[in-house]
């Protein structure tokens, strides 16, 4: 728990300082764009190359910002050690888009599957909101609550985008993109999110690893 609050500290701060610097940059007109953290400080580099007094000014920032990745890149490996040395960590990872960080998060978060009888009720313990329409069918409303763990639910969130943009076929992934073209993207993603919650509560109660091929789980 301990090693994710720092994670959490440092990915703030990285955030915080990269803002600072999109901000310094708008107001001399210029505009960084979408840039991957990777790619963030060539990027800010090629853009004040011919501005020598911004350069100068941001150079602090720059220099804060790559001791924050260094120091969360170690804390990002020694979770990733963790995790290999924790039985329920790496069933939870047999999900697809689910990394080290989210099935952490997960098993710290919920910390004993036995306290939801039903594993329908880890989704709406996180905030991730579901409805019964009159017909009795299930209807995904794409919002988020404010009750339940905001790490957990943003984890649970970026798997399920990893899933639906870059993950292994299977039929939880044709189940989200068959929503996403009725209530578009952002409202599958969360449905998808909440769906994730509850798949890795029913593994972690009954031990078992994720069933890529089987389509009752897409549907649980």
């Amino acid at each position: 728990a301990s090693l994710l609050a720092s994670r959490e500290l440092l990915v703030a701060t990285r955030r915080n300082l990269e803002n600072q610097v999109r901000g310094l940059l708008k107001t001399t007109g210029i505009r960084l764009g979408k840039v991957s953290s990777g790619h963030f400080q060539a990027a800010v580099e090629t853009a004040v190359e011919s501005h020598a007094a911004l350069a100068a000014v941001l150079r602090p920032l720059l220099l804060a910002r790559a001791e924050v990745v260094k120091q969360l890149a170690g804390i990002e490996r020694e979770v990733r050690k963790t995790a290999r040395q924790d039985a329920i960590v790496r069933l939870l990872m047999t999900a697809p888009g689910v990394g080290t960080i989210v099935a952490t998060r997960y098993k710290t978060v919920i910390d004993d599957p036995r306290r939801f009888p039903h594993s329908r009720q880890v989704g709406v313990y996180l905030g991730l909101t579901v409805r019964l329409t009159e017909s009795g069918e299930t209807s995904y409303t794409g919002r988020i609550s404010k009750c339940g763990d905001k790490q957990l639910r943003a984890c649970l969130y970026e798997a399920a985008n990893a899933l639906m943009t870059r993950g292994k076929d299977c039929p939880l992934k044709r189940w989200a993109k068959r929503l996403a073209a009725k209530v578009g993207n952002k409202k599958a993603k969360v449905a998808l999110a909440h769906k994730f919650a509850v798949i890795l509560h029913r593994m972690w109660s009954d031990g078992t690893v994720f069933r890529w091929g089987e389509e009752d789980q897409a549907m649980a």
